[in-house]
């Protein structure tokens, strides 16, 4: 049954309103003993947060919304979409709410938690729906393409007003801005039956160190270029652990929420004796030999190699009523006697700094022909944060005077002269000596991700108020 409830959070003296759908399972006991709710809960000890938790629960969702109380007038909401294997948290935006009531303006802040691991399609329309509400529709033709279900999960819209009347600021995390960009994609040509859309129901978008180009990371990871993985690599050795933790049906730090995807469960083994035991063992041969879905195309690591993602740019086209900014993070510099890069210091976790050294010089034949196709060259891919490479996170096309406007010297709000913002045109923040990971997740809530909100806050003050003079005029 589904119960409506409130849920109001103390953070430092703020007052902030909660509204959380999240997927029933277990019932109350088992959701407030579950390692997924001690880590929420360890979390937030750890931000030094006090929580009233009243949790408003449905069947079919898991998504989160709220909202900073401020004396001020109500602004465009903003909407937050994290990027791969992102656990699903709210904490992942800390900072966030105490730089909205810093600033003086009131927005609602909408958390959405799309599949973990879904390819951007899924993920951009699984956003659509939490925010709109109603039964997670993939499209009749792309779900046959791939062979998983047409409908997925079923949502409370948790902003249904949304409109070309009622537009959203986005921020996506590495791969929450490639979502973002594919959500604005499908919105500009009306992909979702009984609803009329437009690119224009998004008023900004903003990506945080996303691969809107790709990254070789996947490559290297043992990505084939025809989809699926190489035998025993890191992938592919990954992609046998994750079918048999949906198998198991565990939903630890994870939900996969690849539900729309044909599985079975560990649980029928309980209920349909041997023949379950018999299904089983078919499925698990099946997936951990070949499985559709992550052998396949329709995956978050194929859409993030650098083929897959000109192939989706080649399709989409920049709004020209839309704001566009990317904050792009880089840990490396370039070795003087060769192309090659290593990490700027020491200063980084050890995987990162191994990492970014693999990228700094990783090529293959195939891959330094996808970058030419791009008008690039492959040593200009070899800068990185240590997961994505630099020039992949400027904007999904490439560079010209007309597209595209770069600050190399800082955050723009920090300098004396800025360009004046416009629509259709993406600006480049370039950011050095920080990893992937120093933006968000904002859980340790340092000084540089407080500048960093604080500087887009102030991006999203500028776009609404050239609107608004817009609209007067």
């Amino acid at each position: 049954p589904t119960a409506n409830t409130q849920l109001y959070f103390n953070l430092d003296n703020l007052a902030i309103h909660w509204n959380i759908t999240v997927m029933e399972r277990f019932g109350w006991l088992s959701q407030k003993l579950s390692p997924r709710a001690l880590f929420h809960k360890a979390i937030s000890r750890i931000n030094g947060m006090a929580i009233d938790t009243h949790i408003q629960r449905t069947r079919r969702a898991s998504s989160v919304s709220f909202n900073v109380l401020s004396p001020s007038k109500e602004e465009a909401p903003i909407l937050l979409i994290e990027g791969l294997f992102g656990p699903g948290i709210e904490w992942y935006w800390s900072c966030l709410p105490e730089a909205v009531t810093a600033s003086g303006r009131k927005r609602k802040l909408i958390f959405v938690t799309p599949g973990p691991v879904s390819s951007v399609h899924d993920r951009a329309c699984e956003v659509f729906y939490q925010l709109k509400g109603g039964i997670v529709d993939y499209g009749k033709s792309h779900s046959a393409e791939f062979g998983h279900n047409q409908f997925g999960k079923e949502y409370v819209g948790l902003y249904p007003e949304w409109d070309d009347d009622n537009p959203v600021h986005i921020m996506g995390h590495s791969l929450g801005g490639s979502t973002a960009w594919m959500l604005q994609h499908l919105l500009s040509i009306n992909y979702f039956p009984g609803h009329k859309t437009s690119a224009n129901m998004i008023r900004s978008l903003t990506s945080v160190s996303s691969p809107l180009r790709g990254t070789t990371t996947v490559h290297m990871m043992g990505l084939k270029e025809e989809g699926g993985f190489r035998l025993l690599s890191l992938a592919s050795l990954a992609s046998k652990g994750f079918h048999i933790y949906e198998l198991m049906g565990w939903k630890l730090i994870w939900d996969f929420q690849v539900d729309h995807w044909s599985k079975i469960n560990a649980k029928r083994i309980f209920t349909d004796g041997w023949e379950g035991v018999k299904m089983l063992l078919i499925w698990l041969i099946t997936v951990l030999v070949c499985s559709p879905f992550s052998e396949g195309k329709d995956n978050a690591p194929y859409d993030l190699s650098v083929e897959s993602a000109a192939r989706i740019n080649s399709k989409i086209k920049v709004n020209p009523k839309t704001f566009y900014r990317s904050y792009t993070t880089s840990m490396t510099r370039r070795l003087f006697w060769t192309n090659w890069h290593v990490p700027s210091t020491i200063n980084f976790m050890p995987f990162l700094l191994l990492m970014s050294s693999w990228i700094g010089r990783y090529t293959k034949k195939n891959l330094e022909k996808s970058v030419e196709e791009l008008g690039d060259k492959i040593e200009n891919w070899f800068e990185s944060d240590g997961v994505a490479n630099t020039v992949g996170q400027y904007h999904p096309h490439s560079c010209n005077e007309n597209y595209c406007y770069h600050y190399k010297d800082g955050m723009p709000s920090e300098l004396k002269s800025r360009k004046e913002i416009e629509p259709g045109k993406w600006q480049v923040v370039e950011l050095n000596n920080l990893s992937h990971f120093c933006l968000l997740p904002s859980i340790r809530r340092t000084p540089l991700q407080q500048r960093f909100f604080s500087d887009y806050l102030q991006f999203l003050n500028q776009v609404d108020g050239f609107v608004e003079n817009l609209e007067c005029k």
